[in-house]
């Protein structure tokens, strides 16, 4: 028998994919799920928003207008933390380079 996921556990792993909180091949390996299926997810949720997964199995309430906010809101905290790690690399990398062509005084 095939397995089911809920409209909760689906929202939940097309918001890691969509926010590169982690990869396709990590989300398929954590979750054994198969990948055309994820992607699948994806573009329901793309399309169709909240009412992606209507017949899902769960507590009912994924299409309610506080379950929609609350995957918003985490969907752009995840995007937030991606962006802010991108910016901590580049900080970093600019660092280094201005060490490298200006190495610091000695002090006497």
């Amino acid at each position: 028998m095939p397995r089911r996921f809920s409209a909760e556990f689906k929202f939940e792993v097309v918001r890691q994919l969509k926010t590169g909180e982690k990869r396709l091949a990590q989300l398929c390996r954590e979750h054994d799920l198969d990948p055309a299926m994820v992607r699948d997810w994806k573009v329901r949720v793309e399309k169709r928003g909240e009412q992606a997964f209507p017949r899902s199995i769960g507590d009912g309430s994924a299409g309610s207008p506080i379950i929609s906010e609350l995957a918003a809101a985490q969907a752009r905290i995840g995007e937030l933390e991606r962006i802010a790690g991108q910016q901590v690399l580049e900080v970093e990398f600019l660092n280094n380079v201005i060490r490298s062509v200006h190495p610091p005084l000695e002090e006497d």
